[in-house]
């Protein structure tokens, strides 16, 4: 085991022979066969050592050891936990000393100091002090007077106290070591920089470091490894065992620790230029030259010029090691030559305007003088070839001079020169200026740019004596006036010919000025005879005199020579690139919805148009990747995507295309991505709610809840009631019936005959809004719209089928109900006739007439869809003849037509032709009692009226069923023929009182006027103007229904209260 005996063999034996060699080959060499022994090395045996391969373990100061670590792989076995005052320390650091009478306060006083530290490979004692002065700006090589290694610590302490030495570098412990051992007192010194620290017992200038490693070469084996790592662990200062307690006595440690973490070591030893990361190599202890490292604008002396010559035995010192160059170190200047002049050069003017400065300094102008003038440039060099070998400066071996930028390196002339009592050199260059203008003189020396180059040196031409030429000429060196050549132009006198300019042209001689370009023209070179167009894709930008044409932007063109500028690409048109002489239509039919285009990305279907799929079933295959019209039923907002599903329509997407159907309304299909429906809807056009769902608010259905099946009960609990009522009006004796009664239940009658022609026109085109759309589902009742029962609360899905057929069989099962309410009443005792279920039957058939006509003509009832089919007004999902759901619909609207309109007509016609009969025959009063419903709520010479009232009633119902598609024709027509209905009803007069008959007419000229204003709205082809004008027709609506229950509490005021 080598070790770094730092203060002689002889106390690293006394302190460390104990464990490296003793306590381990006692402990190993019985159980293992090792044996050990420790060997005493100074800092370059260290290196030695270890690259020969001396030793086996090394045993060093940290700097060393990870120095040696990275250059021959070592791996660290332990790290010393050292005792010091009673503290077990595991590291230690740096300390800058002085005595406590010296003028030394700071770090910067050091400047003026004389140091003394132990070495350059030191690390408490040096390079600690030298990384934490360095970062505050002081360089301890270089900025001291004197800097003297003592080799040993103790030997600073004593020579700090002596004042042998200003200021001393120890590590931390050391002093309070000689104060311990009676060596010297600590009152005798001063910490310079003291970092305050409670927690470490020692006082210190630096960062701490860990404290020393042993560490095993590379050929020693990891069991030989582990055994010596074990075993120094366990040696322990306070053990009761002392075969382990007397080693860490012996060399004052406490124990040995596992390996610490040295590398951090080397960002420092690399920040005081000790370390080479490239090569892997520290500077070694002897390597005290090469540590010395001069700042800028110094140089290192010769090795034999910076040691001191009065250096004491057994010291190293350095002496000011750094020499500054001479400031500046090199003079260039220049120096007039005698210059022959020839011609008329005015050469007064020459000599008066002509300067030169002494020295020239970098980037400055050296001098003005004019072309032909002869010039010496001159280098001096202020040191001097024998001064810099004395303080070990680069001698100057060649100096070249270029006088332009691209121009050739010119030798110069070295010449000997004595300044100042000093033998120096300069280095000369004789030069005639060239051309005119701003040059740039470069010098290298030894082949690099020297720090004073470039300078800048002014050349005129010679001014001339004047000579008065007319325009057009100039007077040559004769002083004779020559023409000036195309290409050149003079404004005469003494001016000379000049070239034209870039962006200028003359194509004649003797011209006293050049033209500029035209727009549309560019000249870049001078001296041009004529002015060139800017080809296609270049223009000059509308300015006039361009030495170039600009490039067309990206989104421009110029199809053109000579255009003036580049006009933007029009829409549909786009340009990609620069200089483009021609934009680029947009293919498939796009267009761009701005002019100059740059992005052929931003071709786009303009709104109106969409990009049609050539898969697309109704998109002929030539329109694949067209732009084409937007469809009916498509919202085409422009762009390259799919179009969207406008409002009120439904698009299949399960196929090629765009199959657009009709939706009941807007809401249930909102405006959206293709076959969108609005929440819980589904199946085509929207048309059902989801499984268990059921209407809702703004086409949506909901999911069910448990008191959605109320409305199903309510309305079975007011059909019962309304029996009960029914039985009780058609029971009175019509003879005993006030007149008032009969007013009210004739003008309940027409409200609710009112009230389903408003349910039948509810599904006009129209844009309900308002409470006109709490009207409309008002109104569901009176259309026998089984949607506000809930019915898919009830059965998971309430289809076309299932719905059309509870619309049928509402007035079977109203009259079943009929027939309980009788049983019932009949049970209780009380008298009621067969007769009077007749009547009461008959009386509910007249009176929802029009309602279950509509319901049984509702499957004819088919609109056209955009994709040319047809389907249901009611049920739009049901394609029309072609699906065999609707097939199944028309065989129950055959069954409800025959139920409804054609039964009831028959038995009506009947009973109206056979009434004169009837009350002629003797049993006449009673057939006519069994008719009372269709006889009794008119006068009795207009027995006929009631099939007239049916005959229009009828139209009334198969008017939306015979134009559906036409809601204009529907108004119309239905307007058509409530006017003839009213005509009818004024000219007979024919109800039983006066107030129903004004009633009636009263209702009739309501709904012909709505129907005459909706008329117009209907027809307007302009969806803004439907909208203008929805929240008229819709309070007009609503306006309908209040005027109807108006007129009823008015008569149930007037006649019964």
């Amino acid at each position: 085991i080598g070790g770094l005996a730092i203060q002689g063999a002889a106390v690293f034996e006394s302190s460390f022979s104990p464990t490296f060699q003793d306590f381990l080959t006692r402990r190993l060499n019985e159980s293992h066969g090792l044996e050990f022994e420790s060997v005493p090395l100074d800092f370059n045996q260290n290196f030695e050592f270890v690259s020969s391969g001396g030793v086996d373990f090394i045993f060093s100061n940290p700097a060393a050891y990870t120095c040696m670590a990275v250059e021959f792989n070592l791996q660290t076995v332990a790290s010393l936990i050292n005792y010091r005052k009673g503290n077990a320390l595991g590291k230690f650091a740096g300390v800058i000393f002085t005595r406590q009478d010296s003028p030394f306060q700071t770090f910067d006083d050091l400047r003026t100091a004389n140091v003394e530290a132990v070495s350059i490979s030191g690390l408490g004692a040096m390079q600690l002090q030298q990384a934490e002065l360095l970062s505050q700006g002081l360089n301890i090589m270089t900025d001291v007077p004197r800097l003297t290694f003592a080799f040993n610590q103790n030997k600073i302490v004593q020579d700090v106290e002596l004042g042998l030495a200003d200021v001393g570098f120890v590590r931390t412990d050391l002093i309070d070591r000689n104060v311990a051992n009676n060596l010297t007192k600590w009152e005798y010194f001063r910490v310079i920089g003291q970092i305050p620290d409670s927690d470490f017992p020692f006082a210190r200038s630096t960062a701490f470091t860990p404290e020393w490693p042993i560490g095993a070469l590379p050929h020693v084996t990891d069991e030989v490894k582990e055994l010596v790592a074990s075993s120094l662990m366990a040696l322990d200062r306070f053990s009761p065992d002392p075969e382990l307690s007397e080693p860490a006595i012996a060399g004052n440690f406490a124990s040995w620790s596992t390996p610490m973490n040295y590398f951090g070591l080397l960002d420092m030893l690399q920040s005081i230029e000790y370390y080479d990361q490239s090569s892997k190599k520290c500077l070694r202890s002897s390597d005290e030259y090469e540590a010395i490292k001069c700042p800028a604008g110094f140089v290192k002396k010769a090795r034999d010029k910076v040691f001191c010559e009065d250096c004491r035995t057994g010291y190293s010192c350095l002496c000011s090691p750094c020499a500054k160059l001479r400031d500046p170190e090199y003079v260039l200047k220049a120096s007039l030559s005698s210059t022959a002049w020839m011609g008329n050069v005015d050469v007064g003017q020459v000599n008066n305007e002509t300067i030169v400065a002494s020295s020239c300094e970098r980037m400055s102008v050296c001098g003005q003088v004019f072309t032909g003038q002869k010039l010496r440039w001159v280098l001096l060099d202020q040191i001097g070839t024998a001064s810099r070998l004395a303080i070990n400066a680069p001698l100057v071996t060649s100096v070249s001079i270029r006088t332009s930028v691209d121009g050739p390196w010119l030798s110069t002339d070295v010449r000997n020169i004595t300044i100042e009592d000093a033998d120096t050199q300069e280095y000369s260059l004789e030069y005639e200026a060239q051309g005119s203008g701003t040059q740039v003189i470069q010098v290298d020396i030894n082949g690099q740019p020297a720090a004073l180059s470039p300078v800048v040196l002014e050349v005129r031409p010679p001014p001339l004596r004047q000579i008065d030429c007319p325009p057009g000429r100039q007077p040559d060196f004769d002083g004779v006036c020559t023409a000036c050549a195309p290409g050149t132009a003079s404004a005469g006198g003494g001016a000379p010919c000049r070239p034209c300019d870039p962006g200028t042209s003359q194509p004649l001689a003797e011209q006293s000025n050049c033209e500029a370009c035209a727009v549309g023209t560019f000249q870049e070179s001078p001296a041009s005879l004529h002015c060139e167009l800017c080809p296609p894709g270049y223009s000059s930008r509308g300015k006039i005199g361009s030495l170039v044409c600009s490039a067309c932007d990206p989104g421009q063109e110029a199809p053109n020579n000579g255009s003036e500028r580049c006009s933007l690409c029009p829409r549909g048109f786009y340009s990609e690139e620069e200089g483009s002489s021609h934009c680029v239509q947009c293919n498939g039919g796009k267009g761009t919805t701005e002019q100059g285009v740059t992005d052929p990305g931003l071709c786009i279907c303009l709104p109106g148009e969409f990009l049609a799929d050539a898969s697309e079933s109704n998109v002929p295959s030539a329109l694949g990747g067209q732009c084409v019209p937007c469809l009916e039923g498509l919202v085409c907002p422009g762009g390259n995507g799919p179009p969207l599903q406008k409002a009120g329509y439904w698009v299949d997407t399960a196929g090629h295309g765009h199959s657009a159907y009709r939706c009941r309304d807007k809401w249930q299909c909102p405006e959206g991505p293709l076959g969108w429906c609005s929440d819980g809807r589904e199946g085509r056009a929207c048309n059902n709610c989801k499984e268990w769902h059921r209407q809702g608010t703004q086409g949506r259905c909901k999911p069910c809840e448990g008191v959605d099946v109320l409305p199903a009960m309510l309305l079975l609990l007011a059909t019962v009631l309304t029996g009960g009522v029914l039985l009780s009006f058609v029971h009175t004796n019509a003879a005993r019936q006030r007149l008032g009664q009969v007013t009210v239940f004739l003008t309940a009658g027409q409200i609710i005959l009112m009230l389903q022609l408003m349910a039948a026109m509810r599904n006009l085109d129209l844009q309900w809004t308002g409470p006109a759309l709490y009207v409309i589902e008002f109104l569901d009742i009176f259309a026998f719209d089984v949607d506000f029962l809930n019915i898919g609360c009830v059965v998971s899905n309430d289809g076309a089928v299932l719905t059309f057929a509870m619309q049928l069989l509402a007035y079977p099962v109203f009259a079943a109900l009929l027939m309980l309410v009788w049983v019932c009443i009949s049970r209780l005792g009380l008298e009621v006739t067969w007769n009077d279920v007749v009547n009461m039957n008959g009386l509910a058939l007249l009176t929802l007439y029009m309602t279950l006509t509509i319901n049984s003509l509702l499957p004819l009832q088919c609109i056209a869809n955009p994709n040319g089919t047809f389907s249901m007004q009611t049920q739009p999902g049901v394609i029309c003849f072609q699906s065999d759901e609707h097939w199944a619909l028309m065989f129950m609207c055959v069954l409800g037509i025959l139920m409804y309109p054609v039964a009831i007509l028959t038995v009506a016609l009947r009973a109206t032709i056979m009434y004169p009969s009837y009350i002629s025959s003797g049993k006449g009063l009673l057939i006519v009692n069994r008719y009372r419903f269709l006889f009794e709520r008119f006068r009795a010479s207009r027995y006929f009226y009631g099939v007239s009232y049916l005959l229009r009633n009828t139209l009334l119902a198969l008017i939306p069923v015979a134009v559906a598609s036409f809601p204009t024709v529907q108004v119309v027509l239905l307007a058509a023929v409530l006017l003839a209905g009213m005509l009818v009803q004024i000219r007979t007069w024919p109800w039983r009182t006066q107030v129903a008959n004004v009633t009636d007419m009263l209702f009739s000229t309501a709904v012909v006027l709505f129907l005459v204003v909706a008329g117009p709205i209907l027809s307007s082809e302009s969806a803004q103007d439907r909208q203008a004008y929805a929240g008229f027709l819709s309070w007009s609506f609503t306006m309908l229904l209040a005027f109807a229950f108006l007129t009823l509490f008015v008569t149930i005021a007037l006649f019964l209260w």
